[in-house]
């Protein structure tokens, strides 16, 4: 054998260092590879007017009422009530990613866990009288004018009333 060294020859222990480098980046860029696909934080569109409600499969006609999420792997599910959302994710196995809402007064989309509720006898399309607003200022406001209760996401998710289609209208 000769004993020729390479030009890029290192000593030993470096060359162990390198190697032991290239195995965890290598493990790394596998782990990241496998890891799944971010699901995009945006709510579904919904084309109102053609696009039916998941819950009761009536046309989604009105955006100040509508609301919609996304499922962990990107399926969209569309509402024409909020209180549909809410009464389709309890009956349902789906592992929601991002639940989206309409402020009531702009129609303007808001992330479901920032939205203030407000719960009273307002008409929406399948009667849970639940609209959202951006703001708690204006939805304290709205339910003075309209005596309702006001309720984060948290608490409008673990209120016991009867928020399901089905205990409101029969439309099967």
């Amino acid at each position: 054998m000769s004993s020729r060294r390479w030009p890029f020859s290192l000593p030993r222990s470096t060359q162990v260092k390198a190697l032991w480098i290239c195995l965890v980046g290598l493990l790394l860029l596998i782990n990241g590879a496998c890891e799944p696909a971010k699901v995009t934080l945006q709510p579904p569109e919904i084309r109102y007017g053609e696009d039916s409600c998941d819950q009761c499969r009536m046309i989604i006609s009105e955006a100040r009422y509508a609301a919609a999420y996304l499922t962990a792997d990107g399926q969209p599910r569309r509402f024409d009530d909020i209180g549909g959302m809410l009464a389709y994710q309890r009956d349902s196995t789906d592992d929601v990613a991002s639940a989206w809402v309409h402020d009531y007064q702009t129609a303007a989309w808001i992330a479901a866990e920032e939205a203030t509720y407000v719960v009273a006898g307002e008409y929406t399309p399948m009667g849970s009288g639940i609209v959202a607003f951006a703001t708690a200022e204006t939805a304290r406001q709205w339910a003075q004018d309209h005596e309702g209760i006001v309720l984060d996401y948290a608490g409008l998710v673990d209120l016991d009333a009867p928020m399901s289609a089905h205990d409101q209208h029969d439309h099967q």
